[in-house]
């Protein structure tokens, strides 16, 4: 970290609009508990704000604009990755077109456009909502590294042994990752069971949603101890934003399909949002003719999706955008769909269920259900 550089107000104002997971993981980079990190999801409107974020505290990264992958870094590092010519301030962006990233990930010399400005290589958004997929580190030598970990194939995979080297996760788990030999599926939802198995489902360690890999097992002290260090790094920069993070990361996650997909949200009072006490029964009702018996219905208070999402696939629906924050009906039949719409306007907002998730369907049964945390 610079000499001096601490959050500010601004600071800690932005890193709330991000999902808390994503701060866990900015804070650990920062404190050098993790070489480097994907941050997911950063609003439209908040780009200039987190490249500022990033520029304060000397940090690399790399992200997508148009036909180019471009990286940001401190100027008097620009050699390290081909660049060259003349840089006036002390940060510099290296844009590589096709052939230049493919020749850099495979260690090869290349000939970057060297800039002055982010302003001159805007981000490629989602639909206009978020930028996803950001690549963050301290230092570019090991942000070249995860990015070298992904295949250039079309498939775009990981290398899961080097990307796991590179984002800082635990052997054991990349082992076990491995073992299963699977694109994630399968690994977490292997944990996922094992949580519900145990006992743990509702119990859910807030460690563990600090970080993103997948434990090898619910007793994974490793990951444990991960996640505490995370936290532990938030704090170390501002009580403040801690408090913020582990109030939202203690909370409810609805696993709205398999995977990483979790819509996290405040159960909330028929009282504290004005809804009438009966039409919890009338929204059981009509949801359970959507996506079956049992059927179970919370009205909550949704936060920042992990990332954004707005896709209709048949009859399937994901809506998951700024709109899908705050109080919304959530309904969920364990293993088999979910349903999520307005408190007045009755507008859907998600809409999954098992049989639409083609040949994923076989890990469908830790799916379509919520998961709590246990914030102690």
């Amino acid at each position: 970290m610079p000499k001096g550089a601490v959050l500010d107000s601004e600071d800690i104002s932005f890193l709330n609009t991000l999902h808390p997971r994503h701060v866990c993981w900015i804070a650990a980079v920062l404190t050098g508990l993790k070489p480097s990190s994907m941050i997911e999801s950063i609003d439209v409107d908040g780009w200039h704000r987190f490249v500022e974020l990033l520029e304060k505290f000397d940090l690399c990264f790399a992200y997508i604009s148009g036909d180019k992958h471009v990286v940001g870094l401190p100027s008097d590092q620009i050699d390290n990755l081909g660049g060259h010519g003349e840089v006036k301030g002390e940060r510099a962006y290296l844009s590589f077109d096709g052939d230049d990233w493919r020749r850099i990930l495979q260690g090869e010399s290349t000939h970057p456009g060297t800039h002055d400005d982010s302003n001159e290589l805007p981000p490629t958004s989602y639909k206009g909502l978020d930028i996803q997929d950001v690549y963050v580190s301290k230092d570019p030598m090991q942000l070249m590294d995860l990015m070298r970990s992904r295949h250039t194939g079309k498939d775009q995979k990981w290398d899961s042994i080097s990307a796991g080297k590179a984002l800082g996760y635990p052997e054991c788990c990349v082992k076990s990752y491995i073992e299963l030999e699977s694109d994630g599926l399968a690994a977490r939802h292997r944990f996922f069971r094992e949580l519900i198995e145990e006992g743990m489902d509702q119990t859910v360690p807030i460690e563990f949603w600090a970080i993103y890999h997948i434990p090898h097992s619910t007793s994974c002290q490793r990951s444990i101890e991960l996640g505490r260090a995370y936290l532990g790094a938030v704090k170390a920069h501002s009580e403040d934003l801690y408090n913020s993070v582990i109030r939202k990361l203690g909370c409810s996650y609805l696993a709205y399909s398999v995977g990483e997909r979790f819509l996290n949200y405040v159960v909330s009072t028929g009282d504290s949002c004005g809804v009438e006490i009966g039409a919890k029964e009338e929204v059981k009702e009509k949801s359970g003719k959507m996506i079956g018996s049992p059927v179970e219905v919370e009205l909550g208070c949704v936060g920042r999706p992990f990332l954004y999402a707005h896709e209709t696939l048949g009859q399937a629906r994901l809506r998951l955008t700024r709109e899908t924050m705050g109080p919304k009906w959530i309904a969920y039949s364990p293993g088999n769909g979910v349903l999520i719409h307005g408190v007045r306007t009755g507008e859907i907002f998600l809409y999954l269920k098992a049989d639409m998730l083609g040949e994923s369907i076989k890990f469908h049964d830790a799916a379509f259900r919520v998961y709590r945390s246990n914030p102690s």
